[in-house]
């Protein structure tokens, strides 16, 4: 197998936790040399698991199995009887501590199904499958040897990874789509819809986000300057695009400035003393939250806006426990971010 399919099947397992996108995912799915089944388990009114769902399937299973558009059937309505060698499986990967080796996974369409099964979070499987027993062990083989998918925790790692990938773009999408409806300008929708396409095709390929030749300003260098008599903001930020969407919503009103990481930002901020900065959580070299540390050690006042793609309270606690001011969720909304920064800088 070469080391770009095994790259697919790596990120096919460790997008599972990502079934609730579906659009997203048959492009990576498909494209894999192996069957893929993400399910879940289904528990009775007292908790006792007795069935399986598909969560997520890819066509390569469909073909396996003579049979399309499994998603959200139960595995009794698709397999069976199968069903309750499926839920075995599962209770055994539990009992293996979330990962086991399978030869006779599933019987379907007069096929023996043997499977590489991983439980990246509780109750939820995530399976290779091929008729071909070879494929799957080479395929096994690469985890083994690699300690990021060797332990569930790491698989768990991995699936917050992707997750923040898919996010970062979907956050420029998503964005540059509303500026679309609010600008009437005709090169700047132009130029948003170039950006909307380049993070399509970056999702769909799977690849970290290209560099974009038409860069609206090099790291480090202000834009939007009107003599320093407006407020400045420090944008900290490494993705290119979602700079430039910030960029976009504020650049009328306030002058930015980049930091491509958390480095960069606390190095910017002893230059600039900004005004105010925003906060990318996950960024290279230094975290966001370890670079709003640096910086409150010398500035207490300064407001910090964490800039995250996960808005759940627990992620909204780490960020004011670094000393962040505030806390914004992406996708960003124009609105939103215009009336948060505002609020800060009365």
């Amino acid at each position: 197998m070469s080391n770009a399919m095994i790259g697919l099947s790596r990120d096919a397992a460790n997008l599972g936790a990502l079934y609730s996108n579906p659009e997203f995912l048959p492009g990576l799915l498909d494209n894999m040399p192996l069957g893929f089944l993400y399910l879940s388990l289904i528990h009775d009114s007292t908790g006792e698991a007795v069935d399986v769902k598909i969560e997520s399937a890819n066509k390569n299973i469909e073909q396996y199995i003579g049979r399309n558009h499994l998603e959200g059937y139960s595995a009794t309505e698709v397999f069976g009887r199968e069903s309750r060698h499926l839920l075995k499986v599962c209770r055994d990967v539990i009992k293996s501590e979330g990962r086991l080796e399978v030869d006779d996974f599933l019987f379907a369409n007069s096929v023996k199904l043997s499977a590489i099964v991983y439980m990246p979070t509780e109750d939820e499987f995530a399976c290779f499958i091929s008729p071909n027993e070879g494929i799957l062990r080479q395929t096994n083989t690469e985890f083994e040897n690699n300690p990021l998918f060797s332990e569930p925790q790491n698989l768990l790692r991995v699936n917050a990874d992707i997750q923040f990938l898919l996010r970062t773009h979907l956050n420029a999408i998503l964005g540059f789509s509303e500026l679309i409806l609010e600008d009437t300008d005709l090169k700047n929708r132009d130029r948003y819809m170039e950006i909307i396409k380049e993070n399509v095709q970056t999702l769909m390929d799977s690849t970290v986000i290209k560099g974009n030749a038409n860069s609206t300003s090099p790291s480090g260098q202000p834009i939007g300057q009107h003599g320093g008599s407006r407020p400045r903001i420090l944008v900290a930020e490494d993705t290119e695009s979602n700079f430039m969407l910030v960029s976009y919503i504020l650049k009328s009103e306030y002058d930015l400035t980049w930091a491509k990481d958390g480095v960069e930002a606390v190095e910017f901020f002893e230059k600039e003393q900004p005004d105010l900065i925003l906060m990318d959580v996950r960024m290279p070299r230094m975290s966001g939250l370890a670079a709003t540390e640096r910086i409150r050690e010398v500035d207490k006042s300064v407001p910090i806006i964490a800039l995250t793609a996960f808005a759940f309270e627990s992620d909204k606690a780490k960020t004011m426990e670094a000393g962040c001011t505030d806390f914004i969720a992406k996708p960003i909304n124009a609105m939103a971010l215009k009336e948060i920064v505002k609020r800060h800088l009365r």
